[in-house]
């Protein structure tokens, strides 16, 4: 039924036969009869969905000060505002960035699962809370206090119990997507996980998802059109999963080498007394097999066995104190422009460290393409800077 409901609401939301120029005080209804009259012939009309939506957003930046057509969020807040689920202030302002009580949440979900009911007398959402437990979106004694703002855990549980949908079977490789995992309470995780592999609740920036924080009402308005509309879902992508590696193919050593030096693009060719397109061959020689070379490539890969290595990476300076793997071949040595001994190869890594500067997850493997850059002083060899040539792959 609820299914049947969703795909209803769904073309409510989206289709029309005309091009409709809406007037506030019939804008659900002429939603409605859109639907009805779409149900009644066939899905030809599918093509006026363009317009529809187009409508649907005209309508809301002029009814909402505060609202702009360029914001994240338009399209998912408008498609509930022409659904009548939800509305602005008396002032005219949706207030977007505003928090939004659990009961009034409710509300929305139950109305957007074709609830149609009645404010009760006592306490206006009494009705929304009681049907909301009798299509199990909330479970007795869950809610202490209804009237205080909702978090994001706590609108993914109740979406998740209010969709009927099957889950990827390997949805537990998801959990590494999310940093902050392990941080959720039990009791969510699951909600939490599933919200997020369905694209109905993403993530912040930087990983995390951000359980505890308060839903804004631009937020919760699209989370529940994500549950109703699945064009407006984000759905995660979750990251490579390679092998191990344990020694430098062929192949590697040829993708090492195809790398640009610096990006650079030109340089002076004093034999043509001009300007050349390219690398100058003169910096950059992957074929050496002198002597020189080979000690230098024992030096390096004695200096990778030593932990707390101060290095530089860009304009910050980190202790590696992590567990690495470097393995690399004498033919992936070079001097750059600059004079510095370079080396290249394939490090496998792992930090304990939730916070580092790869953004990767703690305790896990991962491999990358990386360049290590190197001065050569009277004092020793410097690590000076190491560029990652790749992205970051978890390894099984």
């Amino acid at each position: 039924m609820k299914k049947i409901l969703t795909c209803i609401l769904i073309l409510t939301m989206i289709f029309s036969t005309t091009m409709v120029v809406f007037a506030e005080e019939s804008l659900t209804d002429k939603l409605t009869d859109g639907v009805k009259s779409l149900i009644r012939n066939n899905a030809e009309n599918l093509e006026t969905i363009v317009d529809m939506v187009g409508d649907i957003v005209k309508y809301t930046v002029e009814k909402f000060s505060d609202v702009k057509e360029s914001d994240w969020f338009t399209q998912t807040v408008s498609k509930l505002v022409g659904l009548g689920i939800i509305d602005g202030y008396p002032d005219g302002t949706f207030k977007p960035e505003g928090s939004i009580n659990t009961d009034a949440f409710i509300k929305m979900t139950v109305t957007a699962l074709g609830h149609n009911l009645e404010n009760g007398e006592n306490y206006w959402a009494e009705p929304y809370m009681e049907k909301a437990k009798e299509i199990d979106l909330i479970e007795t004694g869950e809610i202490s206090d209804s009237t205080r703002p909702i978090n994001r855990a706590e609108i993914a549980r109740i979406i998740v119990r209010a969709m009927d949908e099957d889950f990827p079977g390997d949805i537990e490789n998801y959990i590494t997507e999310i940093k902050d995992y392990d941080s959720i309470p039990d009791g969510f995780k699951e909600y939490v996980l599933k919200a997020y592999v369905k694209g109905i609740v993403t993530g912040y920036p930087d990983g995390s998802f951000g359980y505890d924080k308060n839903a804004t009402r631009a937020e919760a308005s699209t989370m529940l059109i994500r549950m109703l509309d699945e064009e407006e879902r984000k759905l995660p992508k979750i990251e490579e999963i390679v092998e191990r590696v344990e020694e430098i193919t062929e192949e590697d050593i040829k993708r090492l080498q195809k790398y640009e030096v610096y990006n650079i693009t030109k340089y002076f060719d004093s034999n043509k007394n001009e300007w050349v397109t390219g690398v100058d061959p003169d910096f950059i020689s992957f074929d050496d097999e002198s002597e020189f070379t080979r000690k230098r490539r024992n030096n390096f890969i004695k200096l990778f066995k030593v932990n707390n290595i101060t290095y530089k990476d860009g304009t910050k300076v980190y202790t590696n104190n992590e567990d690495l793997e470097f393995l690399t071949e004498p033919n992936l040595i070079y001097i750059d422009p600059i004079g510095r001994y370079v080396i290249r190869g394939i490090l496998n890594i792992k930090t304990s460290q939730k916070s580092n500067p790869w953004n990767i997850s703690s305790n896990k493997w991962y491999v990358v393409d990386v360049e290590y850059k190197y001065k050569l002083t009277t004092d020793g060899d410097y690590l000076k800077e190491v560029n990652y040539l790749s992205k970051f792959k978890k390894v099984k």
